[in-house]
C-alpha cells in the first residue's frame, strides 16, 4: 500500500518537491506538470543516474514521494489516499512489453 494524492493539480504544502537521493539534490515546483517535466529533463541529461525518462513513471514516482510526505501532516488526508498496490509496480506494469516465454505463454 501507498499514499498517492487525490488531485495532482492541488498543490500540496511546501510546494511538489523532487529530490535525488543520488546526488543528495531536492528542487520545489508549485506545479505538478513542472515538476514532472523537470525530473524528465533532469534524468535525461544525466544518464549515469540511471533515473527514468518515462513522463508517466516520473509523475507516479514524484506523486508517491510527495504524498507520503503530506501523509504525516496535519491535515495530509485532504490532499491523499491510502491506493492497494506499490505505485512502481503498476507504472512499470503498465509501460512493460510483453514478452513470450519458452512455452509460448506471455509475461509482462
Amino acid at each position: 500500500m501507498y499514499y498517492k494524492f487525490k488531485n495532482r493539480n492541488d498543490t500540496p504544502p511546501n510546494g511538489w518537491i523532487v529530490r535525488i537521493k543520488k546526488i543528495k539534490s531536492e528542487s520545489r515546483f508549485w506545479d505538478f506538470n513542472s515538476a514532472v517535466n523537470w525530473y524528465v529533463e533532469f534524468a535525461a541529461a544525466n544518464p549515469s543516474l540511471g533515473l527514468t525518462t518515462d513522463r508517466s513513471i516520473a509523475a507516479d514516482i514524484i506523486d508517491q514521494m510527495n504524498a507520503a510526505r503530506v501523509a504525516r501532516i496535519v491535515g495530509g488526508d485532504n490532499y491523499v489516499i491510502l491506493s492497494e498496490g506499490s505505485v512502481l509496480e503498476s507504472a512499470i506494469a503498465s509501460t512493460a512489453p510483453t514478452v513470450k516465454t519458452c512455452c509460448g505463454a506471455k509475461r509482462k
